[in-house]
């Protein structure tokens, strides 16, 4: 029985030249792909707008789908009612605890059964009336990433990046996987290079996973090998142009990741203050219906209703001691130098020159030439 391959798609560099190869290998041999983009509700609308052009320029249908949240909000608000006017106790496991855990015997002890000498942080109870004001405001906004985000009364972070799997991977899984329980095979082209991080290195460039019930999974990475030019030549031979946002400073170009770095925060800023808006106004939805900023709330140590977006250790402290790391509060800290304490005269120049002329090309990977 064929398989039915699938590519993803991205509207970054890497899946672009996936495509390329794909759309090639489809002349070739008269196989179809399907191509397919997840919408977390976090994209850029620039690179929203690529995708589509990509579809236009290669011949190709790019499918979109969406992660859906709606239904279990219900859930998430009985939970609320249960379990906030209790108090809450987790262990908080130190690096040398995790570390450890690389040992099966010692990860049992430590996570599952909580015998290890870590500390306990203790959530007092939330007082009702902030109970029952979170239950009236956790509905649903039909946005998957800040609904995502509701659910979990957090934002992802750099060490639980739940976003990957609830926004990406699941949504594609639930048009692969009726295929898989049909019986057919499925092979998936993904843009995955060996010189992004060790991580991606150590994958094989063909991986299959089998499993009992279904059609087995062939995860393919035709570009691991690659370098970062090549995968820009490819298309270019194909006639494509990059994703603009590519030529705005940024290394990356999918959502606005809470794994943002410094400049890609200050280049959003500067040519993109509606991103930074909707992101202020998303910290203050999911901070009303989260826990810890309703128990900062009560106990006097916070006077707003606030999730940071961003991982806390992100950005170094402020002359207070103080880690959280708003996302006003990043945009302030990308203008400096580093150490996070100086104003960078660059930055303002490039704040000057972009009022006076308009924002001018910036890349990392040399395209602007």
């Amino acid at each position: 029985m064929k398989a039915q391959h699938f590519v993803s798609i991205s509207g970054g560099k890497a899946s672009t030249a996936t495509a390329c190869l794909a759309v090639e290998r489809a002349e070739r041999t008269g196989f179809t792909p399907r191509f397919i983009f997840a919408d977390t509700g976090n994209e850029h609308n620039v690179t929203i707008e690529h995708v589509a052009y990509l579809a236009r320029s290669l011949g190709i249908t790019i499918e979109t789908v969406r992660a859906d949240f709606s239904k279990r909000f219900a859930a998430r608000r009985a939970a609320i009612a249960r379990d906030w006017p209790k108090e809450l106790r987790r262990k908080q496991h130190t690096t040398e605890c995790r570390a450890a855990c690389q040992d099966l015997a010692y990860a049992e002890k430590a996570l599952l059964r909580e015998e290890c000498d870590c500390p306990i942080k203790i959530s007092p109870p939330v007082p009702d009336h902030l109970i029952a004001r979170a239950v009236e405001l956790m509905q649903p906004t039909g946005n998957p990433f800040l609904d995502m985000a509701m659910l979990h009364g957090r934002f992802p972070g750099s060490k639980t990046r739940f976003c990957t799997t609830e926004l990406k991977l699941e949504p594609m899984d639930a048009v692969k996987t009726p295929i898989r329980m049909a019986g057919t095979p499925i092979v998936e082209w993904v843009g995955e290079r060996a010189d992004e991080s060790a991580a991606r290195a150590a994958k094989p460039v063909i991986e299959i996973n089998r499993c009992s019930w279904r059609a087995p999974a062939v995860i393919y990475r035709p570009i691991h090998g690659w370098h970062v030019r090549q995968v820009f030549d490819i298309a270019k031979r194909h006639g494509l142009k990059p994703n603009p946002l590519y030529l705005m400073g940024m290394g990356r170009v999918g959502c606005f990741c809470i794994m943002a770095q410094k400049e890609e925060v200050r280049q959003t800023a500067l040519r993109f203050p509606e991103v930074i808006a909707r992101i202020a106004e998303w910290e203050v939805i999911c901070g009303n219906v989260a826990r810890h900023a309703n128990t900062a709330v009560a106990l006097g140590e916070r006077d707003e209703f606030i999730s940071s977006f961003l991982p806390t250790d992100k950005l170094p402290p402020d002359e207070h001691g103080k880690v959280r790391a708003t996302i006003h509060r990043a945009v302030e800290w990308s203008k400096t130098s580093r150490g996070g304490r100086n104003y960078d005269l660059l930055y303002q120049l490039d704040e000057m020159d972009a009022g006076q002329q308009g924002n001018t090309c910036s890349s990392k990977y040399g395209l602007c030439e």
